[in-house]
C-alpha cells in the first residue's frame, strides 16, 4: 500500500491547535455574561454564579461590580469579599475604577469584574477594562464579567442603525471570541419593557426617556436576535475549528471577503460589516487601501482619517495590504483577481439617501467561468422605508448562522394541512449545501408568555425550540442515561434527518422541506437501534 504524505497545513493546524490548549491550561478561565439590554439581568445572574462557586469551596472576590440601585442585585453582594476600589480624581470628581494592582496581589481563584467594556479614567494604567482583565488571565486568575452586545466592535454600526445611539465605549470581538464560556441573560423583549415600566432598572424619569428610545419593542427584538446569532455563530466557528484542526471534516477555505477603504466617513461600517460576513462564513478577510498620487498629497487630517480606519481593520482581524496607482478602480480589479484567487466573492452596496422609485443595478465582468449571483436585502428592521425587489426568490434565504455546515436548520411549517411557514427560510445555501436540514411546526404555536397566559405564534424561533426540545430528549437517553455518551451535534442531525417524515410525493432534500418533518420518535427508535 502506497503511504500517504501528511497534509502540511492540516499538521501545522493541529499543532497550532494544541499549543493554545497548552496556553488555555496555565491561563485563568474568562466567562462572559453577555446581554443585549440594560437591566437584563448580566450582574445579577454574575452574582448568583459567584454564591454558587463559594458554595463550592471556590475562593471569590468582586473586584469591581458596578453599584446599581437595584435592591435584588445589591443584595447579592452581601458575604462576597468585596476588593475596595481605586479612586481616581478626574476634574476634580472622584470615580471608581477597579484596582487591578490590588486584584493581581490578592489573586483569589476567581474575580468579579463588571462591565468588560468600561473606558478607564485617566491615571489608570490600562485604557480599557478588558486590558485589566487580559492581566488577571495571564496570572491564572478566573474571571467572571458582563457585557452587553452592542459593545462589540464589529456590530457597533449595525446596533448604532437599530437604535439611533453610538456607543462609544467598545470591545475587540477578538476578547469575546477568547472567552472560555459566554452565557446568555436572555429575556423577553415585553418582560425587559416592563421590568423599566416597573421602576426595576432605571429612576422614573430616565425609565421615561429609555422607554421613548432605547426600549422601544421592535428595538430589542433586534437586538435580541443579533445577540443570538453573534452567540450561535461563536459556537459554530469553535466546533469547525476543533474539527478542522483535529483532522475530522474537511477544511473550507474558498470564500475571500474584501473590503475596499478610503478616508470617507463611510469606510467604517463597511469594514465593519465585512468583518460580520467574514466570521459568519469562516472566510480569509482583507482590507484593501489605493494610494492614489491624489492620497499623497493629501492633508494630514485626511491621512489620519484613513490610518484609523486602517488600525479599526487591524483589530478586527483583517490582513492589511495597500496597492498604488491612480485608476482605484482598475487597482481594486487587479488586486481581486490575483491577490485573493478566491472562488466566492462578496461585495456590499450601500446607498446613501438614495432617490425613490425603480432603481436597477446591472453587473458586468470581463471575465467569468461560472457560477451564480445572489443578491439579498439586509433585515427590514435596518431599511429606511419600504424597500423590496420587484421580482423576489424565496430561494436561498437562510441566513446565518442557519447556514453553517455543523448547525441544526429547521424551518417552519403549518402542523395542520403540512404547509410551509412563508416567512421561512429556504434553500439550499449558496454553496449548494442542504438547508434547511428538516422543518418543524412553526405556524400558529400555542405557548406560554407573560402573565400566566397563552398565545399562538408563529417563525422558525418556536419550530428552533421544538427541534431544541428535541434534541435535549436524545442528549438525555444517550448521555445522561449512559446509552451514548459521544453523542454530538453531528450525530444528533443525522438522527433527525434518518427519523424524518417525508411525503412520498415531494422528491428529498428539498429546499423548503429539507430531508423532512421532524419526528421524534422515530429518531429515538434510530438511536436505540429498533
Amino acid at each position: 500500500m502506497e503511504n500517504e504524505r501528511p497534509d502540511s497545513q492540516q499538521l501545522l493546524r493541529k499543532l497550532k491547535y494544541e499549543e493554545e490548549q497548552k496556553q488555555k491550561k496555565t491561563r485563568g478561565k474568562l466567562k462572559i455574561f453577555l446581554g443585549y439590554a440594560a437591566g437584563s439581568g448580566k450582574t445579577y445572574t454574575m452574582l448568583e454564579a459567584a454564591h454558587e462557586a463559594l458554595r463550592h469551596g471556590v475562593e471569590v472576590v468582586a473586584g469591581y461590580v458596578e453599584p446599581h440601585a437595584r435592591p435584588d442585585t445589591q443584595a447579592l453582594t452581601e458575604g462576597i469579599e468585596m476588593l475596595p476600589p481605586m479612586m481616581v480624581d478626574y476634574k476634580g470628581v472622584k470615580l471608581r475604577e477597579f484596582d487591578v494592582d490590588a486584584a493581581l496581589k490578592r489573586k483569589p481563584k476567581l474575580m468579579l469584574v463588571d462591565e468588560l467594556a468600561h473606558t478607564n479614567a485617566k491615571g489608570c494604567r490600562n485604557e480599557k477594562r478588558y486590558q485589566d482583565v487580559k492581566e488577571l488571565l495571564r496570572a491564572g486568575i478566573n474571571v467572571y464579567t458582563t457585557l452587553n452586545i452592542q459593545h462589540l466592535e464589529s456590530l457597533n454600526d449595525l446596533v448604532g442603525t437599530i437604535t439611533q445611539i453610538e456607543v462609544r465605549e467598545r470591545i475587540p470581538d477578538r476578547i469575546f471570541d477568547m472567552a472560555d464560556q459566554v452565557e446568555v441573560i436572555d429575556i423577553e423583549p415585553d418582560e425587559l419593557i416592563e421590568r423599566m415600566k416597573e421602576g426595576k432598572i432605571y429612576g422614573r424619569l430616565q425609565a421615561e426617556r429609555a422607554l421613548s428610545n432605547f426600549f422601544k419593542r421592535e428595538k430589542l427584538v433586534a437586538l435580541r436576535e443579533i445577540t443570538l446569532r453573534r452567540v450561535a455563530d461563536r459556537v459554530n466557528r469553535i466546533a469547525e475549528e476543533e474539527r478542522n484542526a483535529l483532522g475530522n471534516m474537511e477544511y473550507h477555505t474558498g470564500e475571500h471577503i474584501l473590503a475596499c477603504v478610503s478616508s470617507a466617513p463611510s469606510s467604517a461600517k463597511v469594514i465593519r460589516t465585512a468583518s460580520r460576513l467574514a466570521y459568519a462564513f469562516h472566510a480569509q478577510f482583507t482590507v484593501l487601501s489605493v494610494e492614489t498620487p491624489e492620497l499623497k498629497q493629501a492633508d494630514e487630517k485626511t491621512k489620519r482619517v484613513l490610518n484609523r480606519h486602517l488600525e479599526l481593520a487591524r483589530a478586527l482581524g483583517a490582513k492589511i495590504v495597500t496597492v498604488y496607482g491612480s485608476d482605484i478602480a482598475q487597482q481594486i480589479a487587479e488586486y481581486a483577481i490575483v491577490g485573493t484567487r478566491n472562488s466566492m466573492q462578496q461585495i456590499m452596496l450601500r446607498f446613501e439617501q438614495p432617490l425613490s422609485g425603480i432603481w436597477t443595478v446591472e453587473l458586468q465582468a470581463d471575465f467569468v467561468l461560472s457560477g451564480n449571483i445572489f443578491c439579498w436585502l439586509p433585515l427590514s428592521q435596518l431599511l429606511s422605508g419600504e424597500v423590496f425587489f420587484l421580482r423576489s426568490d424565496p430561494n436561498t434565504t437562510v441566513t446565518m448562522p442557519g447556514m453553517s455546515r455543523v448547525a441544526i436548520t429547521t424551518g417552519a411549517y403549518q402542523a395542520i394541512g403540512g404547509s410551509i411557514d412563508p416567512d421561512s427560510g429556504r434553500g439550499f445555501s449558496s454553496l449548494d449545501a442542504v438547508k434547511p436540514d428538516i422543518v418543524a411546526p412553526g405556524v400558529n404555536v400555542l405557548g406560554p408568555v407573560l402573565r400566566d397566559r397563552y398565545e399562538l405564534r408563529s417563525g422558525t424561533s418556536i419550530s428552533a425550540a421544538l427541534t431544541a426540545g428535541a434534541c435535549a430528549q436524545l442528549f438525555q437517553w444517550g448521555i445522561v442515561e449512559n446509552n451514548m455518551l459521544y453523542l454530538n451535534t453531528t450525530d444528533l442531525k443525522n438522527l433527525l434527518i434518518r427519523g424524518a417524515v417525508r411525503d412520498e410525493d415531494r422528491t428529498y432534500p428539498n429546499p423548503v422541506y429539507g430531508y423532512g418533518v421532524l419526528e421524534v420518535y422515530q429518531a429515538l427508535s434510530r438511536l436505540r437501534g429498533n
